[in-house]
């Protein structure tokens, strides 16, 4: 059989919903001190959750930025670099996950001009969770 574990708020509860019941001086103090207990542990626990809170909603807010966020990238490889540069430099700009959209041969150098998106997790979520366009 399976033992049910009760929160120990149940137990604080039920103890001062008997403690009301009594119309006993003695119980009228110790419901007033379970009372003072119950706002001072309520206290302690809104004050060590409300910086977490906090954080957790600052953190939130930077990954939904990245959603709607694009990084760009200027190189520019001297023109008498090695034959091989350029092929380096876009294997290299690839595996960072760098998007090329132009490269321009300027005065001197070729120009390679390149874009991504942020990091962010909640892209995962959205592909495991499409939301469907209307």
């Amino acid at each position: 059989m399976k033992k049910s574990k009760l929160s120990p708020w149940v137990y604080l509860i039920v103890a001062l919903l008997s403690l009301c019941g009594c119309d006993d001086p003695k119980s009228s103090q110790a419901v007033d001190d379970l009372k003072r207990s119950v706002k001072e542990i309520q206290d302690s626990v809104t004050g060590s959750i409300a910086p977490a809170a906090r954080e957790v909603q600052n953190l939130a807010s930077g990954e939904v930025d990245k959603l709607f966020s694009i990084e760009y990238k200027v190189v520019q490889i001297p023109d008498n670099a090695p034959a091989n540069t350029l092929e380096v430099t876009l294997a290299q700009l690839g595996a960072d996950r760098w998007e090329c959209f132009s490269i321009l041969e300027r005065a001197g150098a070729t120009v390679i001009s390149c874009h991504r998106r942020p990091t962010s997790y909640l892209r995962w979520v959205l592909k495991f969770f499409p939301i469907p366009l209307p």
